[in-house]
């Protein structure tokens, strides 16, 4: 989801390149699932049953989450302190994030029937820009499809794990294999738990549950556990990427797996293996602005929007939902880019002066 950088590259001449691939491809072509999903479920459009089922095999959420463990971890070594980790993820993160929640509280001020209760509003606004994204006040519950951009439930979880990941780095990056099938073992063990975690707890509790990292972790994890053993693991990937992916659609027209409720264990880590090992078959198929991101953050923004305006129900609908939510996240991931450019500008500037002094 993130525009994560993708490693350092190369180490040595039997290493991996880890930059050589169609990953951005792959995320792109995850959050036009995701999104697509949205339009046609709260447009209420109906489109042919073959379309949803073969859009249905490659779910957006589990590929964002396992290529984010997966770009992360190596990047990680590049990074001098936690201070500076955390604020370059911030950086990376934040400027395109309150770009579009700007958009989407401009969006709720013009066209929301009924009155703003304007506490509730600046709280909403802070909760959506920061990691609270999952929350939405009573007053906005009839506004377009009751939540003004649900897709951001996402960004919640995926902001702990880069926080939990750092601390991760540091105990498992010297560690040997069985420490990694004991780490990955205990967050199967957890994601098989959850279920009846949440059955057990009060309702908010457990809905508060859902959104922390804990029944999430073990798909960041498979995610980093293959970019660690990247120069075993992709090379093998790249000749057998064919054979996982038809093994995890057997396994999920089976259900023969852990939490077919939801993501099922191994459906996802064979099928992201598969895929992966695909992506690294195709690099000239690379996609150079990975604006993935950005159409998480707007295309519920526009779909609310469309509903207010009452463009729902026709199948046009969904290519103008499309063509608008890509359009606004290019520039939105452009606008994201030149504030990057520009912190690194300064950075330097700074260094200059300071070492003229």
């Amino acid at each position: 989801m993130l525009n994560t950088v993708q490693s350092v590259g190369a180490d040595s001449k039997n290493s991996v390149d880890i930059r050589k691939n169609a990953l951005n491809t792959l995320k792109v072509l995850a959050a036009l699932q995701v999104a697509y999903f949205h339009i046609i479920t709260h447009l209420n459009i109906k489109v042919p049953d073959i379309v949803t089922k073969v859009a249905s095999l490659f779910m957006g959420v589990p590929i964002f989450f396992v290529l984010s463990g997966f770009l992360i971890w190596n990047s990680l070594e590049k990074h001098k302190s936690f201070k500076d980790y955390a604020i370059k993820r911030t950086v990376r993160i934040y400027p395109e994030l309150w770009l579009g929640v700007a958009v989407e509280l401009l969006a709720i001020i013009i066209l929301l029937d009924g009155a703003i209760d304007w506490l509730m509003f600046t709280l909403f606004a802070i909760t959506q820009s920061t990691i609270f994204q999952f929350w939405t006040p009573d007053f906005l519950r009839n506004f377009g499809c009751g939540t003004p951009n649900g897709a951001l439930w996402t960004l919640c979880i995926t902001i702990q794990f880069y926080i939990l990941v750092w601390f991760i780095h540091k105990i498992l990056s010297k560690k040997n294999i069985k420490w990694w099938i004991c780490s990955l073992g205990i967050s199967v063990i957890i994601k098989a738990v959850s279920p009846f975690i949440s059955d057990l707890l009060p309702g908010v509790i457990s809905k508060l549950y859902g959104v922390t990292i804990l029944p999430h972790l073990w798909m960041f994890m498979f995610g980093a556990f293959l970019a660690h053993y990247k120069d075993k693991a992709i090379p093998f990937l790249k000749k057998t990427w064919y054979v996982f992916i038809l093994l995890s659609i057997v396994i999920g027209w089976l259900k023969f797996d852990i939490g077919v409720e939801s993501y099922g264990v191994l459906t996802y880590t064979l099928r992201l293996a598969g895929l992966i090992g695909l992506c690294y078959n195709i690099p000239k198929l690379n996609i150079p602005l990975d604006f993935s991101y950005s159409l998480f953050i707007y295309h519920m923004i526009v779909v609310n929007v469309m509903i207010e305006l009452g463009f729902t129900g026709e199948i046009y609908h969904l290519f103008i939902a499309l063509a608008i939510s890509l359009a606004i996240s290019v520039l939105s991931t452009l606008f994201g880019k030149n504030v990057l450019a520009f912190m690194e500008s300064r950075k330097i500037e700074r260094k200059e002066n300071a070492n003229q002094t």
